[in-house]
């Protein structure tokens, strides 16, 4: 019942931090350490998430002394990290990093663009050992044989499956592909376009992409690169390994940078948050996708 925040530290020292949050009400409290996850300048890619099957905290990220990507586990006792050694998953540049975990599998999901390869979009599978504060990873699988960036990774416990959210450069659109795990082991369906044929802006920082417990459905979330930019989402079904989008619904027009984007089942609303170009405030929308329910 706590959260936990990964920033970067842009007071000189750039390390990759961590702290404990606790929500009271409508109020949040840090009342913890502050801690560096990796005491490296410049991890400017990084990526934080729950494994509730062994409920431990994994961390990732591109270390400064050689952009490998690293990953560490850590146990929550109270207020209190205490971080296992940090492993390598990809002995390359690594940026771009998305993180999810599989409540079925009981595994994480790592999703990067590799330097060492051309740039791809690839993703590989962690195991963290049960007890312990250690991960072991699988072999690293190509899901986008182009220069790939913005990953998110979401589960889908409906279909069982993973999707991984991502822009191609070469495309400019912004895509979204259905990724299997077996083992220590990922599979990929064919990408497909979420953005229905209209470039996404690759300034946005991510695609967010959440699973609605109510629709039971994916929601891709982008940004138009042409004026007005307006902000969109889309639906998408999964069938086996393939998935297939709805038409765009729009959010809200005018730029808009580090999107992100959560479901909140309470409400059954979905929510986005956003720095809103011009002026650079921040801003939030809350929206829903109409569904049918069966009595």
């Amino acid at each position: 019942n706590k959260v936990i925040f990964m920033y970067e530290d842009g007071t000189g020292t750039y390390y990759t931090r961590a702290v404990v949050g606790e929500i009271s009400g409508t109020s949040i409290s840090f009342p913890g350490a502050v801690y560096n996850v990796w005491a490296n300048a410049n991890n400017s890619s990084y990526a934080v998430t729950y494994d509730s099957t062994n409920d431990r905290i994994v961390f990732a990220a591109r270390v400064w002394s050689n952009y490998y990507g690293e990953a560490k586990v850590a146990s929550l006792s109270g207020y209190t990290l205490t971080f296992g050694t940090a492993v390598t998953f990809e002995s390359a540049s690594t940026d771009m990093i998305g993180m999810g975990f599989d409540s079925t599998a009981g595994k994480v999901l790592i999703a990067y663009r590799d330097g060492g390869n051309s740039s791809y979009g690839t993703a590989i599978v962690g195991t963290v050992g049960s007890g312990t504060t250690t991960i072991s990873f699988g072999t690293a699988a190509v899901f986008n044989s182009a220069d790939s960036h913005l990953m998110q990774v979401v589960h889908d416990p409906t279909a069982n499956k993973n999707l991984i959210a991502y822009y191609d450069s070469t495309t400019t659109y912004s895509y979204g592909v259905v990724a299997t795990i077996s083992g220590t082991s990922v599979s990929f369906g064919t990408p497909v376009i979420s953005s229905n044929s209209v470039a996404a802006a690759s300034n946005q920082d991510r695609l967010p992409v959440v699973y609605n417990s109510e629709i039971k459905k994916p929601v891709f979330v982008y940004q138009e690169s042409a004026s007005p930019y307006n902000l969109y989402y889309a639906i998408g079904t999964i069938t086996g390994t393939a998935i297939a989008f709805s038409d765009h619904t729009l959010i809200g027009p005018y730029a808009k940078r580090y999107v992100s984007a959560v479901y909140d089942p309470a409400s059954k609303q979905m929510i986005t948050a956003f720095r809103q170009d011009s002026p650079d405030v921040g801003q939030s929308y809350v929206f829903n996708q109409a569904y049918e329910v069966t009595n």
